[in-house]
């Protein structure tokens, strides 16, 4: 028997740019966890909604401020690492979502870890689909040519697989006819953990009329003139964590041929990408990307992950 079909409003809450809730325009059932851009408030030390976890970081909305320093900051000398939003509330919002994840699985059948990112991009059929399908399975390709190898404490060397599985996927017809097609991409993007987006677009509109870029580290721009070039997978790294090398496909090249760059993923690229999502990355670099990855170890919950990455025709 069905004796109502109200559904219940568990919180209400107005906010300053900033994110301080205004008084008395916050209503919220007890044991409500989520505030401000929908992170989790950590209430137990500063009082009720002035510190919120955004995962990599903890904020204060009364000051605006972050308590610690941001990741990037050799890239931004200009701004304090502390700002939220880059002081623009209004315009801008923090992007918390990891945008590719690593899972570990050891077992009988083999061990394995496999990193897993997801690209949303144009319809089927469209330059962009296009770009980004070539792009993803050459990454794929290099499954089978990487190990991954952990030494235990009893001095045995536990070996897994490394194995690549990034998909491609169109936007929504949902996003694209509310927001249209590149927005819509990009917002189907970030509601997704590993989601990416991936767009060509005509060479004069891509940022500083550069061959491809990639903001925080998710969003991704080819130039169109560059689609069927190596810079789609050289951009594809970047969403994997992965700064400038100096061989390889992470090579920085410019655009008047001084430098070139050979289309190979060498081992020190699959040891940053693992090296960054399990913690053990270098951020001390000017190149050093942010830290987005997330890590789900399957078998067993406690295993040792810190190892090294060799060429399987190494071994």
């Amino acid at each position: 028997m069905i004796f109502s079909n109200r559904v219940g409003i568990r919180n209400s809450s107005d906010y300053s740019p900033f994110g301080v809730e205004l008084d008395g325009r916050t209503v919220s059932l007890e044991g409500y966890r989520f505030g401000f851009q929908n992170q989790e408030k950590d209430d137990e030390i500063k009082g009720e909604s002035n510190s919120i976890d955004f995962g990599a970081r903890i904020y204060d909305p009364r000051i605006g401020r972050w308590f610690s320093l941001d990741l990037l900051l050799a890239k931004r000398p200009a701004q304090t690492p502390y700002s939220f939003v880059g002081n623009k509330p209004n315009m801008n919002k923090e992007l918390y979502g990891h945008d590719y994840e690593i899972i570990v699985d050891k077992s009988e059948k083999g061990n394995t870890i496999t990193i897993r990112a997801v690209y949303y991009t144009d319809v089927k059929g469209s330059e962009s689909f296009n770009t980004a399908l070539k792009a993803t399975e050459f990454w794929n390709s290099q499954n089978g040519k990487f190990k991954y190898q952990v030494t235990e404490d009893d001095g045995t060397v536990t070996e897994y697989d490394v194995i690549f599985q990034l998909t491609v996927k169109e936007v929504s017809e949902e996003s694209k006819s509310l927001y249209g097609a590149e927005e819509g991409i990009k917002l189907d993007a970030y509601d997704d953990d590993i989601g990416n987006s991936l767009i060509v677009k005509q060479d004069a509109q891509i940022t500083d009329q550069l061959f491809g870029a990639t903001s925080i580290g998710q969003f991704t721009e080819i130039a169109y003139s560059r689609k069927s070039s190596d810079t789609p997978q050289h951009e594809i790294g970047h969403t994997l964590n992965l700064g400038h090398f100096l061989r390889g496909l992470m090579k920085e090249i410019d655009r008047y041929g001084t430098k070139t760059r050979e289309p190979i993923i060498y081992s020190e690229n699959v040891q940053q990408i693992i090296d960054f999502a399990i913690g053990k990355g270098d951020m001390s670099s000017s190149t050093a990307p942010v830290i987005k990855a997330k890590t789900i170890v399957i078998n067993p919950k406690n295993e040792k992950l810190e190892g090294k990455i060799v060429e399987a025709n190494d071994e």
